[in-house]
């Protein structure tokens, strides 16, 4: 398990807007600058990446208008390694230090530039903004190099890179999204199956 590649980080920036400044969006953005969709996937990723995910936050006072946009982009943890013995959660409030702060918030400022394109007046729209990177992942959810989607599945090597929800071990499962399905309804998926294993599938699908 120690040595299953994990799937990707991500840097993401948090925006609360100012009242009636940006449109709300009832659906994802993704914006590419190359035609390559794939490409922050396959190549290493510092401060500048390719593909950026747009989520809109409804004001529930004003619903023509977005209260919040969260922008979405991979990012290789490597980026973040001089920091990677750091740790800061609401229970860890220790600092990260100042390089971290500035370095984090240059990569913040370049995000919403390059959004200007794909959201105009971004910027001054503006009214509180931070970001969670590779670390804050990692340190919240526990996952190793702050991957996203957990272990890497390879479809040309499943034997290696999936696990099953039974183990040779007697009552012990395996449940998650490292085991089947990657994202919230993998997680869903993969509990059926895991809770399938111990009551019988076919009872349990039953029920549903």
């Amino acid at each position: 398990i120690a040595t299953t590649p994990s799937t990707k980080s991500c840097f993401m920036v948090n925006i609360s807007l100012k009242e009636k400044q940006i449109k709300y969006t009832n659906h994802t953005i993704y914006y590419h600058k190359k035609d390559d969709v794939w490409y922050d996937i396959e190549k290493s990723v510092e401060d500048s990446p390719n593909t950026f995910s747009y989520f809109f936050y409804q004001d529930k006072q004003n619903p023509t208008y977005a209260s919040a946009i969260s922008i979405l982009c991979f990012i290789d943890f490597d980026n973040f390694e001089k920091w990677k013995k750091s740790m800061h959660t609401t229970t860890h409030s220790k600092s990260r230090g100042d390089e971290y702060a500035y370095y984090k918030q240059a990569i913040i400022e370049k995000y919403i530039l390059e959004s200007e394109a794909v959201i105009p007046g971004l910027k001054n729209a503006i009214s509180i903004v931070d970001a969670c990177t590779p670390l804050t992942y990692r340190d919240y959810l526990n996952t190793p190099m702050g991957g996203i989607y957990g272990v890497r599945k390879d479809v040309d090597d499943l034997a290696n890179t999936t696990y099953a929800t039974r183990t040779k071990i007697k009552n012990l499962f395996l449940t998650g999204q490292n085991i089947n399905l990657h994202g919230v309804l993998g997680v869903s998926i993969t509990a059926v199956l895991t809770a399938g294993d111990i009551i019988g599938l076919e009872k349990l699908v039953n029920k549903i």
